[in-house]
């Protein structure tokens, strides 16, 4: 279909949305939120078998359910996207708490406003605090510093739930971390010692820009020392 106009077959497409092939789903799934703004009017025809797809058994299909969603791109089905992704930040399995969380900064560059009025963004911040799994934790820091700014996030708490267990992150997301820790005020020299030794080991991380993130923040923090 590529420079092939295929937005004629949404009806159809939809009505052959009830698959349990993974594959299928996948393709379909694309096929939706590719075309949903074209037709817009029809996209809402969609979204009884996402809904119904974001609490399937298989944590993929729900993960690709709600991804998909919070793409459709229609500024009228707003309030069905944010419950969708709403439900996954509070899934058991990672991976939808993943999407869901990218989800939210795609709904917010869609109705801002509408996402401001809900508890989406305070549930990011609970989450980048309490959240088990890293790559939750590192898409939320990635969502609130697009919205709301790496300062807003550079408290004490947020500080240093991240750096205590900075291993574990992407490569990415560790450099987005160190950004943030230089953007935290230090209280006092104890605490500039503590997130020294917190953040030591990453002087001798294999990728060149963690090492110089540290090294900035380090400089930083010690500039009236």
């Amino acid at each position: 279909t590529v420079n092939v106009d295929a937005s004629a077959l949404f009806p159809d497409v939809v009505m052959n949305s009830h698959t349990s092939v993974v594959a299928c789903t996948k393709m379909l799934y694309h096929y939706i939120t590719h075309y949903a703004r074209q037709k817009a009017d029809l996209a809402l025809l969609t979204v009884n078998t996402l809904q119904k797809d974001c609490s399937d058994a298989d944590a993929t299909i729900r993960g690709l359910a709600i991804r998909s969603m919070a793409s459709l791109r229609v500024e009228d089905l707003s309030e069905y996207l944010i419950d969708a992704v709403a439900k996954g930040l509070t899934d058991a399995h990672p991976y939808p708490r993943r999407v869901a969380a990218m989800g939210v900064l795609k709904i917010y560059d869609l109705n801002a406003e509408a996402v401001r009025e809900t508890e989406l963004l305070d549930a990011l911040r609970k989450m980048l605090v309490s959240d088990t799994d890293a790559g939750v934790v590192g898409n939320c820091l990635i969502v609130l510093k697009e919205i709301d700014g790496i300062r807003s996030l550079a408290t004490k708490p947020i500080v240093y739930a991240l750096i205590n267990r900075i291993k574990s992150f992407s490569e990415w997301n560790q450099a987005l971390i160190l950004e943030l820790v230089g953007a935290y005020r230090i209280e006092g020299k104890d605490e500039t010692f503590d997130i020294m030794n917190a953040l030591e080991s990453r002087l001798g991380a294999p990728n060149s820009a963690i090492v110089l993130a540290t090294v900035k923040v380090f400089l930083q923090i010690t500039l009236d020392m």
